[in-house]
């Protein structure tokens, strides 16, 4: 009974040693926001404790040490909040709600660089030869500035690095309206509402089947994508990706990549690009950025060139990454 009587009262004092904080996670509406991640930092040790909001924007995070913490808040598609300074006391709950604002590139570069961590760690891969194109360039060039241990070769596809090149695709009515036409004679039926970057590749399609240049696949991607049929599983997919989905709504203007941090990457990196790509500006200043890259151009072929010729740009990738991994 004594023992007993002696351990009642300390593992009372042991329970409000802690505190602990909780809240609730919403957009400019009000709107619950689910899976956003927040970072709570004591400020006098360095520690850090994580949790993500759940479908009603609640999280809680508790046993923390009385301190001074920081907190910060990512969201996709959200800008950063970071709150300084909340004080944490033994055996009190601090309420710390967290409103959020619509981001820009810089804050949804820094998303994607960090669920394509999460995607890696998910499968078990450490370290890979990682491969990205167009603005999955930008996306792929922010990992490696972020994780560079985990980057064994770096390719970029026909990327498209805004901080490099201004956005080359501003609609053209004019150009557009021909370019319908042309489908239509070809029997194609043209959905009006198809976005910017479905009507870049439709143009550049056509461009290389009136130069004779086409490839097969150059046809079956206008059939999947404006029939909506055919035999491609990966162009039907994204064809729900840019009709169901904000994604095309979500390539920005401009990152927040400086030549300085893409300067500083120094893992092997191979730059290959269409002779007829819009974005060789983006290729010119990654020659002179870049430390360490190789450039490759692929004749008769533009932005979209590893969609349409497949084989051409799987051999440049595992030939550049074979030798590599034969080092």
């Amino acid at each position: 009974m004594l023992f007993a009587s002696v351990l009642i009262p300390t593992v009372a004092n042991c329970q409000a040693v802690y505190g602990s904080v909780f809240g609730t996670v919403v957009d400019p509406s009000g709107a619950a926001v689910a899976v956003a991640e927040i970072t709570v930092t004591s400020l006098q040790k360095g520690t850090k404790f994580h949790t993500h909001s759940n479908s009603s924007g609640n999280y809680s995070i508790t046993h923390l040490i009385p301190d001074a913490y920081d907190v910060r808040c990512q969201a996709p598609g959200f800008k950063v909040v970071d709150l300084t300074n909340i004080s944490i006391y033994a055996d009190q709950t601090a309420r710390v709600d967290i409103n959020l604002q619509v981001g820009g590139t810089e804050e949804q570069l820094t998303v994607f660089a960090g669920d394509l961590g999460l995607l890696l760690d998910h499968l078990g891969i450490g370290s890979t030869h990682l491969v990205g194109h167009s603005f999955g360039g930008a996306v792929a060039l922010a990992f490696a500035i972020q994780q560079p241990h985990r980057i064994r070769t770096l390719t970029l596809a026909d990327a498209w690095i805004p901080t490099l090149q201004a956005a080359p695709l501003a609609r053209n009515r004019l150009r557009w309206r021909r370019l319908q036409s042309e489908l239509r004679r070809s029997g194609f039926s043209v959905d009006q509402e198809l976005p910017t970057a479905v009507h870049d590749f439709l143009e550049e399609v056509t461009k290389l089947r009136d130069r004779n240049d086409a490839q097969p696949d150059g046809f079956r991607a206008l059939g999947t994508l404006l029939n909506r049929d055919g035999d491609s599983m990966a162009l039907r997919r994204w064809w729900q990706l840019v009709r169901m989905t904000s994604a095309v709504n979500e390539f920005p203007d401009e990152t927040g990549l400086s030549r300085a941090e893409i300067g500083r990457v120094q893992q092997p990196a191979s730059i290959v690009f269409g002779k007829q790509s819009r974005y060789l500006p983006t290729m010119q200043g990654l020659e002179a950025t870049l430390a360490n890259c190789r450039s490759t151009i692929i004749p008769n072929a533009g932005h979209y060139f590893p969609v349409l010729n497949p084989e051409v740009f799987t051999r440049a990738v595992d030939s550049f990454a074979g030798e590599y991994d034969r080092a």
